[in-house]
């Protein structure tokens, strides 16, 4: 009796691409939004308070809104890649985290470094188009994007400083309306923006730090002073 095997399909090169890429896309964390729709939301509370504020018209913010909500989803990608770089040796401990690209082996630490300098060129250069008040105090959030990962090794207060690099949008948002910076209105909004971020942050570190305090000691998480 004779058998017949079915022939060993040869992947495309566009198969090859995606399976090249879909790492990445995963470090990066635009296969789900959700942390870019958390960047975002505040860039658009400081874009709606300045065209409240000076009556600008809707055709004015279609324009500015798109180009917002790329720039955070470029700079929130770059912040998740140095993140994952700096924290790959826990989330090798850690369920929820063990299949991230690093520490499953998926992506090299040293090609994360090459692919978050990549993103932030993109980043860097999409600023290019914005207004120079708004480029220089976007500028200013860098530092505390791509320095959040330490946070938790040292102080138990992350959280604070989560919210006060989140809440950083509105500033952005009404910087990129207005070309200018109204600390009178601007100071409040930012504190919103921080308390909110703050609190979220909370909501999820009560959720994960019962199952992963044992493995994650070292951490100094809000969460786990309260406890």
């Amino acid at each position: 009796m004779s058998t017949t095997t079915s022939p060993v399909k040869t992947p495309t090169s566009i198969q090859k691409a995606i399976d090249i890429a879909f790492p990445y896309i995963k470090l990066c964390r635009i296969n789900g939004l959700l942390g870019v729709w958390l960047t975002f939301w505040p860039c658009v509370w400081g874009v709606l308070l300045a065209a409240y504020v000076y009556r600008v018209p809707p055709s004015t913010l279609m324009n500015i809104l798109p180009f917002l909500f790329v720039g955070c989803a470029s700079l929130h990608s770059a912040a998740c890649t140095i993140n994952d770089i700096l924290d790959r040796d826990m989330d090798r401990l850690v369920a929820r985290t063990k299949n991230r690209p690093i520490p499953s082996g998926a992506v090299s630490v040293r090609n994360a470094w090459i692919f978050m300098a990549i993103q932030t060129a993109g980043f860097l250069y999409l600023l290019t188009w914005a207004n120079r008040v708004c480029a220089l105090v976007t500028l200013a959030n860098l530092p505390l994007q791509f320095a959040y990962p330490l946070f938790k090794r040292f102080t138990y207060w992350p959280s604070a400083f989560l919210g006060l690099t989140f809440g950083w949008g509105s500033l952005v948002g009404w910087s990129a309306v207005t070309g200018s910076l109204s600390w009178k209105v601007n100071a409040p909004l930012y504190a919103a923006g921080v308390c909110w971020a703050f609190g979220y942050d909370i909501i999820y570190a009560f959720q994960v730090s019962a199952r992963e305090l044992p493995l994650l000691s070292e951490l100094r998480l809000t969460a786990f002073f309260a406890q």
